[in-house]
C-alpha cells in the first residue's frame, strides 16, 4: 500500500517522532536512513511511503525502539514489628543474577530453536534469505530478523507452498509456530 504524507517535510517528521527515538540517535538520522534504504522517497515538499508494513519495521528498528528483555530485579527487604515481635524480610542477593542467567539461556535456546525449525519453511532459491534470519539475528535477543531486502514481500506476499517443495513458503514463522510451539517450550522448560 503506497501512500502520501501531505504536507510533510523530513523536519515535520522528524519533530513529530523525536519522543520516541532513543538518545543515540537523531530524528534526522531515522528519517535520512529511512529515505537512504527507499522505504521513504523525498523531493523536499512532500514523503511518500513505499509501504506501510515494511516502513513500521525499519522505523521500529532505526529508532531504537525494538523490545528489550527485561530484566529481574529483586526489591530491597523490609522489616515489619507487630506487637508479638519483628521480622525482616531479605532477598536473596544471587537470585537476580541466577534467574537472568537462566532466563537468557532459555531465551538462547528458544531463539536458537526458532531460526532451526523455520529453516525448512523459508523459501529456497539460493539459500540467502534462510541465511539472512542467521546473519540478522542476536541470539538471545529475543527477536529473530530476517534482514534480506526481500524478506518481508516473501513473508507476506507470496503464496504458503512452493511447486518445489510444500513445506517452503511464506508465514513461515506462524506456520512453524502452529506445528512445533509446544516442542520448543518443553525444551525450554528443560533448561
Amino acid at each position: 500500500m503506497d501512500g502520501l504524507i501531505d504536507g510533510a517535510d523530513i523536519s515535520d517528521i522528524a519533530l513529530a517522532i523525536k519522543p520516541c527515538l532513543s538518545e543515540n540517535l537523531e530524528p534526522e538520522e531515522v528519517v535520512k536512513k529511512l529515505v537512504d534504504n527507499g522505504w521513504i522517497d523525498s523531493n523536499c515538499e512532500e514523503l511518500f511511503i513505499h509501504d506501510w508494513e515494511e516502513y513500521r519495521y525499519y522505523y521500529n528498528k532505526y529508532r531504537g525502539c525494538v523490545m528489550a528483555l527485561k530484566k529481574i530485579t529483586t526489591p530491597k527487604g523490609s522489616i515489619i514489628n507487630s506487637g508479638n515481635g519483628k521480622a525482616e524480610m531479605t532477598w536473596n542477593p544471587d537470585f537476580a543474577a541466577k534467574r537472568n542467567a537462566q532466563f537468557s539461556r532459555k531465551q538462547m535456546f528458544v531463539d536458537s530453536e526458532v531460526l532451526r525449525r523455520c529453516s525448512p519453511r523459508v523459501p529456497f532459491q539460493t539459500g540467502m534469505l534462510e541465511k539472512s534470519g542467521k546473519l540478522g539475528t542476536d541470539v538471545g535477543s529475543g527477536e529473530v530478523d530476517y534482514i534480506a531486502p526481500y524478506a518481508a514481500m516473501q513473508y507476506y506476499q507470496t503464496a504458503d507452498t512452493r511447486p518445489y517443495d510444500a513445506n517452503r513458503g511464506a508465514h513461515w514463522f506462524e506456520r512453524m509456530k502452529v506445528a512445533e510451539k509446544e516442542d520448543i517450550l518443553r525444551g525450554a522448560d528443560k533448561i
